[in-house]
């Protein structure tokens, strides 16, 4: 159960945190107690989780709350100097049906996953996913994931519509060229067809014409046969005509 509503009537006594938990049924509160010695510890100065012993460092080894934030003066290391840090109890402790629990933090895990470029975040294990949803450190991250999310979808996309695109292109390209072409050997097909009509017909003309003149240089022929022979008779007949004058002279002339 979320720390903050579960538990209340915190208080601080040396290293040990003392505490009132709701029990799972909504209505029963239980004191429990957890030593932060045991969790807690001091690194150069600054509180951090995974650690032992940080009121051993603390100033005058006093600790104080405020609200849910455990504060101490702790000392740097090699040194004297005392500088002040602060550590929310709230992001690790829990409220267990009554117990007061820190929830487990793998370095390993979470290195390994910190070193992920994809994630670029830190994984925090939380059984409450409200509490982990609604962490200011969580909605920021999630803004990013989302952000980065968007972007690379859209740049997906883009890539996909130009593709997209550019198959459109050369396949209306290659259907108009293939209409285009088509249009042309129908147009050439038809241009020839006529070509050869006119031919045809210009040859058949000349062939008519040739036999005409050939008909004329036939007729023509007759005819000078004709008159040829009209002549030829008409000779032969002063020829006879002469034959009888002169044997009709020559008998006259006996008597």
């Amino acid at each position: 159960m979320p720390f903050t509503e579960s538990c209340r009537r915190w208080d601080l006594k040396g290293s040990v945190l003392h505490v009132e938990c709701l029990l799972a049924d909504g209505i029963t509160w239980k004191h429990s107690t957890i030593d932060l010695n045991s969790c807690i510890g001091n690194i150069d100065g600054e509180l951090h989780w995974d650690k032992h012993d940080f009121l051993k460092t603390a100033q005058h080894h006093k600790a104080h709350l405020e609200a849910t934030f455990l504060v101490a003066r702790c000392q740097k290391a090699h040194s004297t100097e005392y500088t002040l840090s602060r550590l929310d109890l709230a992001a690790r402790l829990r409220n267990d049906n009554g117990v007061l629990v820190v929830i487990a933090h793998s370095e390993k895990l979470s290195m390994m996953l910190t070193e992920v470029p994809w994630m670029k975040f830190r994984v925090v294990a939380e059984p409450d996913f409200s509490v982990f949803t609604t962490h200011p450190v969580m909605k920021h991250t999630m803004a990013r994931i989302a952000e980065t999310t968007v972007d690379h979808v859209t740049k997906q996309m883009s890539s996909i519509i130009a593709l997209a695109i550019e198959s459109a292109t050369i396949a209306v390209t290659a259907s108009a060229m293939e209409h285009v072409s088509q249009s042309m050997e129908v147009m050439l097909s038809s241009i020839g067809g006529e070509t050869t009509a006119h031919i045809d017909r210009s040859a058949s003309h000349a062939q008519h014409l040739h036999k005409l003149d050939h008909f004329g240089q036939h007729a023509g022929h007759i005819h000078t046969l004709e008159k040829e022979h009209h002549l030829s008779t008409e000779s032969e007949k002063h020829l006879v005509l002469l034959s009888v004058i002169s044997s009709g002279y020559f008998c006259s002339a006996s008597r």
